[in-house]
């Protein structure tokens, strides 16, 4: 449109189009068709002489357009939307508009404007279906608060069943998986309540009820949203960053990454802080302090559950201290009770990189010692001897690449053909996974009686006693 602004009262247009007034859009006219329900609805705003007078102002507005004065045209536009908004009780909320890159995915898929683009593929007239996103990006911008919404939900649904009319919706495959295909993501509880939402969508959907549909499919959507790792993007959230000092955490206000970026975190309730909190005091009770002295920061966050549990990473290239990193949603079970079990697993695991990979395990230079991405391992350090015991020369056939000290390994093939060398199918990404798995294995299980590859790497530390000893002190915190 020539307006740069979205209508933020498209009831005007609406209003235009039963009084027989449209907008032209460079060259073509927008209309949603004469529709009795809103030639009813808008009678009496009609016969309002404010009205009559603003149905002048866009009058003029059109006529600027088609001469070329484009300027003025614009000008009066920004007079007359305030003017709209006051005479119809509406809140113009603009946080959901895109930015200069447009809308993210997950803007997209909400509102009325994703649940219109579900049916892309049904309505073959692209101008009807440019439309109907048009009129659903203009819902999409109202507050639900505004006395209209409810009025333009109802017109929307009824323009769908238009233009669905020659549809048989009981035949078209349907955008949701399956409640059996989402069994080991979802909990028994959120399976159940997914399923009946799916059944209510579909029902809605098949009678032409869109309106009713669309409040079931925000709600699939949101329940699905707990759940990235289920689409392509998994891109996490941050909660909270902590500053660690004498293992007492402060919260950081404005943190940074480790190259010094600004992190996007989304704001935390004080009952949310308190919960992180104990989180921490999880942590500090399982590991000693040999271990989380090397944790100057901590971070919690989420990927969505059954993701990413946790991870680690150093503040500095030194490997003096490390960031840790825990899932909230992977640490907490739909009951909102701690797993401890895969508490005790997940911490573990990350303590285990910590202690391998720390400034006490780097050098600055050496030959033939192996190199990861965190620095040069020294001769004597854990994971050199690790590699040299049971990596070195025997998994160089399963390596596809190594990019900067990072190993990528056929991983499938590796695990396949030789899965007794490893404590899980994760301990055969690389070394370092590998050697933090068996680390866990190491401190959470008795002592191995096998003599399989795996058996000997759980009980490769047992010849530390620093770790023998590490492991007495988390085993008696249990």
């Amino acid at each position: 449109m020539l307006m740069n602004k979205k209508w933020t009262a498209i009831v005007l247009g609406i209003t235009l189009m039963a009084t027989g007034i449209m907008a032209t859009d460079q060259g073509h006219r927008i209309s949603y068709g004469d529709n009795i329900e809103v030639q009813r609805a808008l009678t009496r705003a009609d016969m309002d002489q404010n009205w009559s007078e603003m149905l002048e102002d866009f009058q003029q507005i059109i006529e600027l357009d088609e001469e070329g004065s484009m300027d003025e045209a614009i000008d009066l536009w920004e007079e007359l939307i305030p003017q709209v908004d006051s005479q119809l009780g509406i809140v113009f909320d603009d946080s959901w508009m895109p930015d200069d890159e447009g809308m993210d995915e997950e803007d997209e898929a909400g509102g009325w404007t994703g649940y219109i683009n579900t049916f892309s593929g049904l309505i073959d007239d692209q101008y009807i279906f440019d439309e109907l996103i048009e009129f659903a990006e203009d819902i999409d911008s109202l507050t639900e608060t505004s006395p209209m919404v409810d009025r333009l939900e109802s017109q929307i649904s009824i323009l769908l069943n238009e233009a669905l009319a020659s549809v048989d919706l009981t035949e078209v495959e349907g955008i949701f998986l399956e409640p059996s295909e989402l069994e080991g993501y979802l909990s028994d509880v959120e399976l159940e309540t997914y399923s009946k939402l799916l059944d209510i969508y579909m029902n809605d959907e098949e009678n032409g009820n869109f309106e009713s549909a669309q409040d079931s499919y925000e709600e699939l959507i949101d329940l699905l949203n707990q759940y990235p790792e289920l689409s392509d993007e998994n891109e996490g959230q941050l909660f909270a960053q902590f500053k660690v000092i004498n293992e007492k955490l402060t919260l950081i206000e404005n943190p940074v990454d480790e190259y010094g970026e600004a992190l996007n975190v989304q704001s935390a309730s004080k009952d949310e802080l308190e919960k992180y909190q104990l989180l921490w005091n999880y942590v500090i009770k399982l590991m000693p302090d040999s271990a989380t002295d090397y944790v100057d920061k901590f971070e919690v966050g989420t990927d969505g559950r059954d993701g990413t549990m946790a991870f680690v990473y150093p503040t500095s290239e030194s490997g003096k201290k490390f960031v840790l990193n825990l899932d909230v949603n992977d640490m907490i079970g739909p009951d909102g009770k701690y797993m401890k079990k895969d508490m005790d697993e997940t911490i573990v695991h990350e303590f285990g990189h910590v202690l391998t990979l720390n400034n006490t395990q780097l050098t600055s230079s050496a030959t033939g010692t192996y190199q990861t991405q965190e620095g040069i391992l020294r001769q004597e350090s854990y994971m050199n001897k690790f590699h040299g015991a049971y990596w070195k020369g025997k998994t160089d056939k399963y390596l596809l690449s190594n990019e900067d000290g990072y190993r990528q390994y056929d991983v499938e093939m590796l695990y396949g053909d030789h899965a007794s060398w490893f404590v899980s199918d994760y301990a055969a990404t690389n070394v370092e996974e590998d050697i933090a798995e068996s680390f866990r294995m190491f401190v959470l299980e008795d002592k191995a009686r096998g003599n399989d590859i795996a058996d000997q790497k759980i009980n490769f530390f047992y010849q530390f006693p620093e770790l023998v000893e590490m492991r007495d002190e988390i085993r008696l915190s249990q």
